[in-house]
């Protein structure tokens, strides 16, 4: 905690968040000081000073990799969710508070899986096709309602995916590793272990992926769970692209074993152009960015000033990472 030999305690900004983020802050302008790092070497410059910081994007790196510098720093809340590709062993064994963006990019997330949904129900691909040769086609259409959705990760995302599900009369599947405790169970018609997860695949007409990108869920999807799917079954994954086996998906695209596949993250980004990916007309493409929103953008200024405002108070902070070896 700050004490009355200082004036401000020093908020360092690692990264380059967009000038309006910035403008947010202005809840906490007269309780802290703003440093901003626009390089590494800022940051390492100004790390020493720095009570707590906010990490955008790349200033994550800066932060984790100056860390012996830091010696007075207490907290860091980053811009993301996951934490696969910051994390390492000096960052886990520092005793410093990380904060992530866990539940900020949930309702994007789910808004793009709901929208994955419709396009394969509403046959988007078939309409536009007719559309661009003004051709007339009347056709036998499908409805979301009674459908089954399983969600694989019952997180933050999960549950807004869940909520927005139900809206529209379908039937969801929980996947989820504890189910002792299930926040959002209202929306959940099922609730399945993970050692039964493959009963979730193989009763679902969409397969959701909000799994986390760690050493346990690394390739967690591969030949035997695209299997298990009904060949009717929708893929989609907002997780993280480490989490499917891709080669294998591909195939399962490709030789049919089910019918198509939502897309927002890949095993390597920027995808590759020589990637099979890029030619298949049964898949959704968006280049890790349907979370990237304006929306985001306020939220995490708020809960950076939320945080700011706890942490002079001597209260918890919000969205601390519980286990940073797991990366979650």
């Amino acid at each position: 905690m700050p004490t009355s030999e200082r004036t401000l305690p020093v908020l360092l900004v690692a990264g380059t968040p967009p000038e309006d983020w910035f403008e947010r802050l202005s809840a906490i302008d007269d309780r802290v000081d703003v440093r901003r790092a626009a390089s590494e070497e800022e940051t390492a410059g100004l790390l020493p000073e720095a009570d707590f910081a906010f990490a955008w994007e790349n200033g994550a790196f800066w932060v984790r990799d100056s860390l012996d510098k830091a010696a007075k720093l207490q907290w860091m809340q980053i811009s993301s969710a996951g934490l696969e590709r910051i994390m390492s062993p000096a960052l886990i064994e520092n005793p410093l508070l990380l904060v992530n963006g866990q539940g900020l990019y949930a309702p994007a997330l789910a808004e793009f899986v709901i929208f994955s949904i419709l396009y394969f129900v509403k046959s988007f691909r078939r309409i536009d096709e007719n559309r661009k040769k003004r051709h007339w086609e009347r056709f036998l259409c499908q409805e979301a309602r009674g459908q089954t959705l399983a969600i694989v990760g019952y997180g933050g995302t999960g549950r807004e995916t869940a909520r927005l599900a139900k809206a529209l009369a379908m039937k969801v599947i929980a996947v989820k590793r504890d189910t002792s405790t299930v926040e959002g169970s209202e929306w959940v018609d099922e609730l399945i272990p993970l050692d039964r997860w493959h009963d979730a695949l193989a009763a679902a007409d969409f397969v959701c992926n909000a799994l986390p990108s760690t050493s346990e869920t690394k390739g967690m999807f591969g030949e035997a769970e695209f299997r298990a799917m009904k060949p009717t079954a929708i893929y989609i994954n907002v997780g993280r692209g480490k989490t499917t086996q891709e080669d294998v998906m591909i195939r399962a695209l490709k030789e049919r074993w089910i019918v198509g596949a939502g897309l927002d993250v890949f095993e390597t980004e920027p995808l590759p152009e020589d990637s099979e990916l890029w030619d298949l007309e049964n898949i959704i493409l968006s280049p890790h960015c349907t979370d990237v929103t304006t929306t985001y953008h306020i939220e995490s200024a708020r809960l950076l000033c939320d945080n700011v405002e706890r942490w002079l108070k001597g209260e918890p902070l919000l969205n601390v990472v519980k286990h940073k070896a797991r990366g979650y």
